[in-house]
């Protein structure tokens, strides 16, 4: 999936950049994640949030692997979620992608 354009509204940076301070968060940082080539994507079939809800694991520009939930609008990426991945969260990721396939 190709990432060029990214939306940021008042809600995606509010609850990313306000409502979490103690993740030291960026706007840059968090778009330097889809230009990791060795980044992982796919669907996220349960979809807590959003009915197209997208899942993105990659290297940040501060060298921190983040898990970051988004979504396509427009023809843009709109992260709503994005946390640093911790060994608890790629098992948890693993196993949900286990019993989907």
């Amino acid at each position: 999936m190709i990432h060029a354009d990214f939306c940021w509204d008042e809600n995606n940076k509010k609850h990313l950049f306000e409502e979490h301070l103690e993740r030291k968060l960026t706007i840059e940082e968090i778009e330097s994640v889809f230009k990791d080539n060795k980044r992982l994507e796919y669907f996220d079939c349960i979809g807590k949030y959003v009915n197209d809800e997208y899942i993105c694991l990659g290297k940040s520009n501060r060298n921190r692997l983040l898990f970051i939930a988004f979504e396509r609008k427009e023809n843009k990426t709109r992260p709503f979620s994005c946390r640093p991945a911790t060994k608890s969260k790629l098992i948890a990721i693993y196993e949900t992608n286990s019993k989907n396939n």
